[in-house]
């Protein structure tokens, strides 16, 4: 068993260096892999930026908000407006995905060290977490469930004509 993955993995390196190092097409397909990997890592920058940031002000805004229970002020119902912590929904902020995918991440990374039972519960609970995180959507998106349906507002017709029916051609004048 260890001389067959020894072969296949020693198949596999060869095979990538065959293919990066190819004489005619092998300094595009560099290039290309450089390129890419410095898109994903500037798009990585970019999110860790905005997570950031979101974290940032939801920290300010529970600060806030318990300097004024504190005080035994209570907010105003138009001012104040509830925090939600809803995995199910359509898309999550990006302070909550990141911090959602580093915790499912730490689960199932704890889980692979663990012994059988635990490692599965563990591992399990931890790539259910990391699931809406890697994906951007809520946990119904992920698992391919639909939250509750809004209800949708209908465009205003802007001019006087009939709206035309789907599926009907046009008339023609």
């Amino acid at each position: 068993m260890d001389g067959a993955m020894c072969f296949f993995g020693g198949a596999a390196v060869g095979a990538v260096t065959m293919y990066y190092f190819d004489p005619d097409r092998g300094r595009a397909r560099r290039a290309m892999c450089e390129d890419q990997m410095a898109a994903r890592g500037r798009r990585a920058a970019r999110y860790l930026g905005k997570s950031g940031r979101d974290l940032a002000l939801r920290t300010t805004g529970l600060a806030h908000e318990a300097v004024h229970l504190a005080r035994g002020e209570t907010p105003r119902e138009a001012v104040h407006r509830r925090m939600s912590f809803n995995l199910m929904n359509e898309q999550l902020a990006p302070g909550t995905r990141l911090l959602i995918g580093a915790l499912g991440g730490a689960l199932f990374t704890f889980g692979l060290t663990q012994r059988a039972p635990e490692a599965c519960v563990l591992g399990t609970i931890g790539a259910a977490l990391a699931l809406p995180a890697a994906t951007g959507g809520g946990a119904a998106s992920g698992f391919g469930l639909r939250p509750a349906a809004r209800q949708e507002r209908r465009p205003r017709r802007l001019s006087g004509a009939p709206a035309e029916r789907r599926g009907q051609p046009a008339p023609v004048m």
